[in-house]
């Protein structure tokens, strides 16, 4: 397993397929009444890129980028990170709520209501605090003698002081967060993936033009690749 970054490359087409998939196991009565177990509580995704123009010339290096960056997995041995460019940032995403004794939390993201651990972080990009805002609409914006005002409160979180975070997007405080603290985050994220099958077809079309029509991944937002 290595934390190798997946390259970010021109020639990627705009066309990406990405494939949510679940394991559950049918099993069926006579009457057809149904059983149903989830294997996973989360499903593993499979992601279908094509590349449409890798170069390979002494200014432009995609092909050596791409296809050296998949020798050095072994193929599908090897697991990688991927930076989905459409699912790969928290944004002031609430994943806990403090109750005064409770230090460690994990840290997760929703997309579309479906909610899922994250497990590898870009710890460079990861801020931690509590809401700017007051969940009460009606506190005034500016303070007064008796009024705080509606950011009052807000608290920013230093890692390394007030937190670390694990490889497998684990924050634990030195000091519980208070009961009722509401928990931000805020930060990039990569899927832990790896290369779908043990050979790849890398097509020259022209002078220095090479294309790679399937480059089939299987991610998962967790650390089951």
């Amino acid at each position: 397993m290595s934390n190798a970054i997946f390259p970010t490359l021109p020639g990627l087409a705009f066309d990406v397929v990405k494939t949510p998939t679940f394991s559950t196991s049918i099993q069926s009565a006579r009457s057809g009444r149904e059983l149903r177990r989830r294997n996973w509580a989360h499903p593993l995704y499979k992601i279908g890129l094509t590349f449409e123009f890798l170069r390979d010339e002494a200014a432009f290096n995609e092909l050596k980028t791409l296809a050296g960056f998949y020798m050095q997995r072994d193929g599908s041995f090897d697991s990688f990170l991927f930076t989905d460019p459409d699912d790969y940032i928290a944004l002031n995403r609430q994943y806990g709520t403090g109750d005064g004794v409770t230090t460690t939390f994990q840290l997760d993201r929703e997309f579309g209501g479906a909610v899922e651990p994250v497990t590898n972080i870009d710890a460079s990009t990861l801020m931690l605090g509590v809401s700017m805002w007051s969940t009460n609409p009606l506190t005034p914006m500016w303070s007064s003698n008796t009024d705080a005002p509606m950011w009052s409160g807000a608290k920013d979180y230093t890692l390394g002081t007030d937190y670390t975070v694990s490889a497998s997007g684990l924050i634990t405080f030195t000091t519980p967060p208070a009961a009722g603290e509401p928990l931000i985050w805020n930060g990039n994220y990569y899927y832990r993936a790896r290369f779908n099958d043990d050979a790849n077809d890398f097509t020259k079309f022209m002078e220095n033009l090479w294309n790679l029509k399937t480059c089939d991944l299987w991610a998962t937002l967790g650390d089951r690749i």
